[in-house]
């Protein structure tokens, strides 16, 4: 839930927040045990339970609760930096320019605060650089700024917190993804937290994040097993154990924890009194993705319509609004891949008419094309098959963000290709196109973007491995589902295809 919780306080009125106490839908047991020691020793356990949201990534909540400690304790200036810390998001999308423009507020009104040791003071001093002149072009540079100042501060002073912040510092400035060092250096913080305090969800967390890389989510299974428990109350606490689940193939316990994800995300919104476009929707995609493969039909059903329906309500609204502000509204490219991830794992392309890419961009758009693209080719209709790879070519032709984005638009292109060839009946093309997504596919481990967990598009190696068990190619269809079953384990089709072609040779 990346909204911030001030359009609900304005809702309501700021009275009562005045009273001096975390507000209500705050939750007061269930975030995870932490503490930081602070100058405010008065605000001490209100700072310590907005730590530990921040350390599970509830940025609304965790700032609502700093909100309220500098209400009572203008001078604290370790609230002012926890305020501005909920406002980077350095493993999820980055900062928007609203972000960056209420992070510097906070560290203006929090220079002149009076109250700090010298470890406050140097924590604040790099909040300051992390967020610089608040200018989006800057930003690689200030992560890596950072992290370094991270880095000399974790010298200074080398606690549990001081090093789990430092941990985060790493996975949050360029190159993490393609530096095996890195990883090793961040996850070896991290152990020595978690062997500190066992149940720290923090340590617990990061871990997670830090191995959640190509090759290395062996490496996060304890935490993903423990963290769920250490901050029961706390959506993403319960969500993310399940990409080191879903990595492994470890279908079941990936659907009970998002299970649990998701009717705690709802839970909070009804609590808060928050729209309904507010619950965890990258769980339910997840949710739907391990149900699909667990062999849940029904239930991957109900959960696509649940997606479907919250986007029909959102999307004229989303339209409306600049782009910017609309993304940081609504979770619109999630809704999306709930419903395309059930179409192209079931074959059933119904809900698929009812989406529109118009406004969209990046993997989303390319979900609902390749999506639209398979359903059309399933009916016969090749004319609205071919306007959808038409849009995705107008679009990748122009497409000037992250190398790892951009390659999942080339894979999605030479997909739709494949499919179109085939459905128009040049097999051969049609092939040659799979084989090249395929190819393209194998790159992204790369890139340091695994396709373990669900996919926005279907997975190259398993299209191929299946349309080459069609045509009664077995020795080249067996290779290409063994591809597949490494870059996606366990994974019920490539499996069933593997043992499929091996049965011919």
């Amino acid at each position: 839930m990346r909204r911030s919780a001030y359009r609900f306080l304005i809702a309501l009125g700021l009275g009562f927040w005045l009273l001096g106490a975390a507000p209500a839908w705050v939750p007061s047991e269930g975030v995870g045990r932490v503490h930081m020691p602070i100058s405010c020793a008065d605000a001490q356990s209100e700072f310590d339970r907005g730590l530990a949201l921040l350390h599970s990534f509830w940025y609304d909540r965790s700032r609502a609760v700093f909100d309220d400690i500098i209400t009572s304790h203008s001078h604290c200036r370790i609230a002012y930096w926890g305020a501005a810390m909920t406002l980077n998001h350095p493993l999820w999308s980055p900062p928007s320019t609203r972000d960056r423009t209420e992070a510097l507020a906070y560290i203006a009104r929090g220079k002149g605060a009076s109250a700090y040791s010298d470890r406050e003071a140097k924590y604040f001093h790099a909040v300051t650089t992390l967020f610089g002149d608040g200018k989006a072009d800057g930003e690689a540079a200030r992560d890596t700024a950072y992290m370094q100042e991270m880095q000399q501060l974790y010298a200074a002073y080398p606690d549990d917190e001081t090093a789990l912040f430092y941990a985060l510092s790493i996975e949050g400035a360029p190159g993490y993804r393609r530096s095996p060092d890195r990883i090793d250096l961040a996850g070896s913080l991290l152990a020595a937290v978690h062997a500190h305090q066992p149940q720290h969800p923090g340590a617990l967390h990061y871990t997670i994040h830090a191995y959640d890389e190509p090759g290395n989510e062996q490496r996060a299974l304890e935490s993903a097993r423990l963290y769920a428990a250490s901050a029961p109350a706390i959506p993403h606490a319960l969500h993310m154990p399940s990409h080191t689940f879903l990595a492994l193939g470890l279908w079941e316990e990936s659907n009970r924890t998002n299970r649990r994800a998701f009717a705690a995300s709802e839970a909070s919104v009804n609590d808060a009194r928050e729209p309904d476009y507010d619950r965890d929707f990258h769980t339910l995609w997840f949710l739907i993705y391990g149900d699909l493969q667990a062999g849940h039909a029904s239930e991957a059903k109900h959960y696509a319509l649940v997606a479907l329906h919250e986007y029909e309500k959102v999307r004229p609204l989303y339209v409306k609004m600049p782009k910017e502000q609309a993304n940081d509204t609504f979770d619109i490219g999630e809704l999306v891949t709930c419903v395309t991830t059930y179409a192209y794992e079931t074959g059933d392309f119904s809900m698929v008419s009812h989406l529109s890419a118009a406004g969209l961009d990046g993997a989303w758009l390319a979900a609902e094309d390749e999506a639209t693209a398979l359903g059309a080719e399933a009916s016969r209709n090749m004319l609205k098959a071919k306007n959808a790879r038409d849009r995705l070519d107008a679009y990748e032709s122009t497409f000037m963000g992250r190398p790892a984005a951009k390659l999942y638009l080339e894979i999605a292109d030479a997909e739709m290709s494949g499919e179109y060839a085939i459905a128009q009946g040049d097999a051969a093309a049609g092939v040659a196109s799979l084989r090249n997504a395929a190819a393209l596919e194998d790159q992204l481990p790369a890139t340091g973007i695994g396709v373990q967990q669900p996919a926005y598009i279907p997975p190259a190696n398993e299209m191929l491995g299946l349309e080459l068990l069609r045509e009664k190619r077995y020795a080249e269809a067996v290779q290409a589902f063994a591809e597949a079953l490494l870059l996606m384990p366990h994974r019920p089709k490539a499996v069933a295809g593997l043992a499929q072609a091996q049965s011919h040779l």
